[in-house]
């Protein structure tokens, strides 16, 4: 079975946060919610400012609320856009849809977000889950036909490799922007 490094280190996943987490935070949270509930089955929630939804996120099964900030407690919650006492209720898919447009793609990549950041979580399911699966089954034909799948060097195109016989599988690791994943033959 191929190895699959699911996981991005602290410093990469960070990186990944930094770089998407404010436009998910302020402005698509939205969408960023529904790829949540989409992909962990959790109810959304709203960060209520008198009858607007001024954030949302979900609330994860442990009673605590993620957004693209990670997980939070309902105290603090919503800190970074009200003063407190903050206001969260249960609210629906089609309430944020009623508020405003909410761009497919943009829960598409809220997504792939998500997954990059917390492979952990128990996702429905998931590109990475996908990925695993089919270098699996392509370590398989690759065994059988004595095949693999490897670059010649950085940033090339892969190539087909005759085996021989010290391939223990593939390895698969996440690409830094969360989108992909690069995949190479390992050795014992």
């Amino acid at each position: 079975m191929a190895t699959f490094t699911m996981k991005l280190d602290e410093r990469d996943r960070a990186n990944l946060i930094g770089m998407f987490g404010s436009i998910f935070l302020d402005g698509e949270c939205y969408a960023f919610a529904i790829a949540l509930h989409q992909g962990l089955g959790c109810p959304i929630i709203g960060l209520m400012e008198g009858d607007v939804i001024r954030h949302a996120g979900v609330r994860c099964p442990n009673g605590g609320i993620r957004d693209v900030r990670g997980e939070h407690t309902e105290d603090n919650f919503g800190d970074h856009f009200l003063s407190a006492p903050h206001l969260i209720r249960d609210i629906s898919i089609d309430e944020l849809y009623l508020t405003r447009p909410i761009d497919e793609i943009s829960i598409m990549r809220a997504r792939r977000l998500a997954e990059a950041a917390w492979p952990d979580l128990p996702w429905i399911q998931s590109l990475a889950k996908n990925i695993k699966a089919f270098a699996d089954e392509l370590e398989e034909l690759s065994r059988k036909h004595r095949i693999w799948i490897r670059g010649g060097v950085p940033a090339s195109p892969p190539h087909l490799s005759i085996g021989d016989d010290a391939e223990s599988g593939y390895e698969l690791f996440p690409t830094l922007d969360g989108g992909g994943f690069t995949i190479n033959r390992s050795y014992r």
